[in-house]
């Protein structure tokens, strides 16, 4: 995997999270792109060099969103390893593929984050779960639609050409 070419698209990613997802969400809803990012990582890519993406990620959203190292760091490298073991069942080059394992990313991530935030601030557990899929549900919109650009930098970002349906 190229790191420089991952360190210019977290970079973009960190900065479009905190100024143009808002615009694009729905309600408090808004598409984590950061997410979109690590699960076409671990779609496409081994998992130590996933995980690594996805937990550095983290870690940037961790230190940008004044919550302190650690939850985000830890959810997205767990997400990060359910998403790579799909590896072999979506096609991350196809919108359809891609958005899947996005939601799936995003709601691995959102969930848990829900629930203890739920729990601690005696919050609606219902309301927490449906809050993390309209995030997951936009986050697995941005990810088809980010399908076909990540497929065509896979060469240069070094992301090892996945396995497709019809070549």
């Amino acid at each position: 995997m190229n790191w420089i070419v991952f360190l210019i698209l977290a970079i973009t990613a960190t900065a479009a999270q905190l100024t143009l997802a808002p615009m694009f969400g729905v309600g408090r809803a808004a598409p984590d792109l950061a997410i979109v990012l690590f699960a076409a990582i671990a779609l496409r890519t081994g998992t130590p060099s996933s995980c690594f993406a996805a937990w550095s990620l983290g870690l940037a959203r961790d230190l940008c969103g004044g919550s302190g190292p650690g939850p985000f760091a830890l959810m997205f490298l767990f997400s990060a390893l359910l998403t790579g073991a799909l590896r072999g069942v979506l096609f991350p080059s196809r919108p359809l593929g891609m958005g899947l394992g996005a939601f799936i990313a995003a709601w691995m991530v959102h969930a848990p984050y829900g629930v203890v935030m739920a729990f601690r601030y005696g919050t609606g557990l219902g309301w927490a779960l449906a809050h993390a899929f309209a995030i997951a549900a936009l986050t697995g919109i941005v990810g088809a639609m980010a399908a076909r650009p990540f497929a065509r930098i896979r060469g240069v970002a070094g992301w090892a050409p996945d396995r497709e349906l019809l070549a």
